[in-house]
Formats: structure tokens, sequence, C-alpha cells
């Protein structure tokens, strides 16, 4: 029983995951073994409301002013995933379209009676039928549709995604993704056991990631990574597949930066590693297909991914999910002519536990004309050196510059020992780009022609330096 500290409303509501639904009702916490069915009567005040899983099969009055919810569902569900919410709520519904025209489902939301609520969050509360078509879409329609999709309103940390009504703190953007994503991957699969809550919640995570490329933009969906990288570098540490001696403990379970935020980039990366999405989401939909109703773990998923795609990944899914720590990049590049050579040294944070890790990763030219150019590379010894062709002067490298694979990188140039300054494209025709080394300055550079005559001169600049020639 807690009450609102922003609205102010008392609500009544249980937390089971992962161990607590036996201090509410009697219940085997056996994940194998699923419920078939739930018939829930809840007794509440009439000016209470009281929502559950499945679908209203009606109101009746009881004793005393109060009346009864009578909620039936009847699909396979996890034990921890029946749930109730009571309060002064109000019943804000509408559909939503599936993947097939015509198609639709309800989504029931038993938000606060309080237009406050509304005026903050209706926009955010209708944007979950725009999320619902889209993952039914991409994934399979959503998988509980005889019945309903809903939200109840509580004062939690964030949002639980019992079944077909998620119970959740507010509506920002991520945390609904995020939580209607269980329905998909937690309920309608759920992980066989608490070792692969990546299955639960790492899938959650990275359809937070896929909502805001679908719904917001490519800069959106680059922030949200962004972020979960900088969290998932925080664990030097620690695996995604959770320690048997760790399953009773809770925060080991549901750690932020290893079971989210990693857990979402190992699916990032392996979308970078099969480098194609139709071939992505066709593992996912096989998945659905092959586990839904069911208990699936990661080798299930990786068995289906590796059926779907004609890849090993043994070798990743021992690095990245079993293993710990991600890998340390020094790459150390010059450029001769028009070779770029490339030294790349890895290291690892968590050595004696994950030595190495063998991947590709892609390194961008910057050449002094503005021009990009995008090249990937395979990594499968702790040093590895690359000669690449070049179509001009090379300026920078930049180390996975659309954030595919969890790791920390220096790039450092490697300037000729023997000479001042380094210079090209040679030869010329218009623009030149000088930088000389250990300075920030250049007080004058001096054009001559064969004879020796002055032809052209540049002052008090800023190194490197681009010079225009064209006029010689």
């Amino acid at each position: 029983n807690k009450k609102d500290p922003k609205y102010g409303f008392n609500v009544t509501y249980p937390l089971s995951e992962p161990h607590n639904a036996k201090d509410w009702f009697p219940v085997k916490q056996v994940l194998e073994d699923q419920i078939d069915s739930v018939r829930f009567k809840l007794q509440c005040n009439k000016n209470l409301m009281a929502a559950s899983n499945g679908r209203l099969v009606d109101v009746e009055d009881g004793e005393e002013n109060t009346h009864i919810y009578n909620w039936f569902t009847a699909y396979p569900m996890a034990y921890y995933l029946i749930s109730f919410a009571v309060a002064d709520y109000t019943d804000f519904s509408f559909n939503a379209a599936l993947s097939k025209t015509g198609d639709s489902v309800l989504v029931q939301n038993y938000i606060y009676d309080s237009d406050e609520v509304l005026a903050d969050w209706e926009d955010e509360i209708r944007e979950t039928g725009s999320m619902i078509t889209s993952f039914s879409k991409l994934l399979m329609d959503y998988p509980f549709a005889r019945e309903k999709y809903g939200h109840a309103m509580a004062p939690m940390g964030g949002g639980m995604e019992h079944q077909t009504m998620t119970t959740i703190h507010d509506f920002g953007f991520y945390l609904v993704a995020h939580e209607l994503a269980h329905q998909w991957f937690g309920d309608y699969i759920t992980c066989g056991n608490w070792q692969d809550i990546w299955i639960n919640e790492g899938f959650a995570s990275y359809l937070e990631f896929i909502a805001a490329q679908e719904l917001r933009d490519q800069d959106a969906a680059d922030g949200w990574m962004a972020n979960a990288m900088s969290i998932a570098l925080g664990e030097t540490e620690g695996s995604v597949y959770v320690p048997e001696d760790e399953v009773d403990n809770t925060y080991r379970l549901f750690d932020n930066g290893l079971t989210y935020k990693k857990g979402a980039i190992l699916l990032h990366m392996i979308r970078y590693h099969l480098d194609n999405d139709e071939v992505f989401f066709k593992v996912l939909k096989s998945y659905l297909d092959q586990y839904g109703n069911g208990l699936a773990t990661g080798e299930n998923f990786r068995g289906i991914l590796e059926s779907e795609s004609g890849m090993d990944f043994s070798c990743f899914f021992e690095q990245w999910y079993y293993g710990e720590g991600f890998p340390r990049f020094t790459v150390h590049w010059s450029q001769s002519g028009d070779s770029l050579n490339v030294r790349s040294e890895q290291t690892t944070t968590a050595p004696a536990k994950t030595p190495f890790f063998s991947t590709p990763f892609d390194l961008e030219i910057r050449y002094t004309d503005g021009t990009l150019e995008l090249i990937r590379l395979v990594q499968e010894k702790a040093i590895e050196n690359f000669s690449l062709e070049t179509k001009g002067l090379v300026a920078n490298l930049v180390f996975d510059p659309d954030m595919h694979i969890l790791n920390s990188a220096s790039v450092i140039q490697q300037l000729p020992p023997d000479k001042l300054f380094t210079y090209g494209p040679n030869p010329v025709t218009d623009e030149f780009y000088i930088q000389f080394i250990n300075t920030s300055h250049i007080d004058h550079i001096l054009i001559t022609n064969l004879s020796g005559q002055e032809v052209m001169r540049f002052e008090d600049l800023e190194n490197p330096v681009k010079m225009n020639l064209s006029s010689l």
C-alpha cells in the first residue's frame, strides 16, 4: 500500500518478481510449471477500481457499498506475472492496430482519476498504440490480442510487465517501450531459469532502442545507445549470464549495467555481426514462433540464431554472454603515400576470465578534404596489422563511429620520427595540408619556385593548416 508522491493517490498492488509471489497467494514458484488460466475476483469500495490480468468479464455489486471486479485470462503465464492494482482509477482505453489492416487490440489504461494525469501523459499513453503496431510488424502480432494490453498506475520504481496489464509509475517513452516489449520477451517467452534473465531484460531493453529508431529518429536511438554504453562500460567484470550461486540475489539478477544495458548491447552486436536487418528480425520472429507460450534459455536463442543465419556464434556467446568485461583497443596509424598502415592492439578489462574478444570493428577514415570512408576490419588476435589503400590525405581515424560494439578505444597517429612535419597530397592541384609535430601554432609558411623565388606566403597559422594553392 503506497501513496503516489506526485498525484496523491493511494494504491494497493503486488510486486512478485522474482521470488515473492508466495508472499500473497499459494503458488509453486517454478518457472517450468506455467499457469494455464486465472480467474481473479477483487472486491473494493465503489469509489475504487481494480485492474488485473486478462479481460474484464463483469463488475458485480457486493455488500456494504462495494463492487467485485471479475477478471479472467486464458493465456499461459509464469507465476510472477499474476497481478492486480486497486486505486481511485478512471478507465482511459482505445484500440491499437496490429500488423494486418483491420486487426486491433484493446489498450486499457487504469490511470488515476485526475485531469492532471491526462494533461501530463495523454500523448505518451496514446503512443503505446503506435508501439504495439510497430512491434507487431517487426516481430509478430501482440501475443495476447484476444484479451488486451493495459497499464495500471502505481507509485513504484519504473514498471513491471505483468502479463496484459503492466503496473507502471508514469508513461515515459522508454519505460512504456520496455514494459510493452516484455509482453513478447519475458511474458510470451519467459526465461528458462533466472540465470538466463537476459532473455527477459536484455531483449526488452534493446526494444527501447528499436522503438526510438521506429518512432523517433536515429539520433534519438543513438542517444539511447550512447547512454547504455556508458553504463555498461562501468561493468569491467561480471557476465550477462548470472552465476548459479547468485540466482537468489535480486540485485544481481536485475543489475542495470549487466542484465539490462550490456544485455541490450549484446543484441546490438549480434545485429552488427549479421549485418543484415532482414535476417536479424527473422531470427527474432523464428525465436518467438518456436518458444512462444513457453520458456527459453540463451542457448535456445543461440540455436535459432545460428540456424537462421548460417553463422557460428559459439565464440561470441563464450566471450560476450558467459565471459566478462569488454575489449580495450589502442589503434596506431600512419600514412605512406596512398597506403594507410593500421596497428590494432587489444587488451581486456577482465583478462583472467576473458583474455580476448574476437570481433569485427569499423574504422571511419576522415580525409583532409572532408570526405569520409567507412571500412570494416576483423581482430582475430591481440595485435593485428592492416594495410589499406586510401583515397587522399588522411586527417584522422575514428574507431567504431556508430557504436556497434562495447569497447574503449584510443586512436594515435604515428608521425614520421625523422621529419618535422607531414603533408599532402603530393602532387597537389588545389588544397594542400600540413601538420607540424608538437606545436599548436605555425609562424609562417613560405612557398618558392625551383629558382628560390617566393610565390606564396602564409603567416600566423593554427596547426594543422589547409592551404588553397589552386592559383599556382
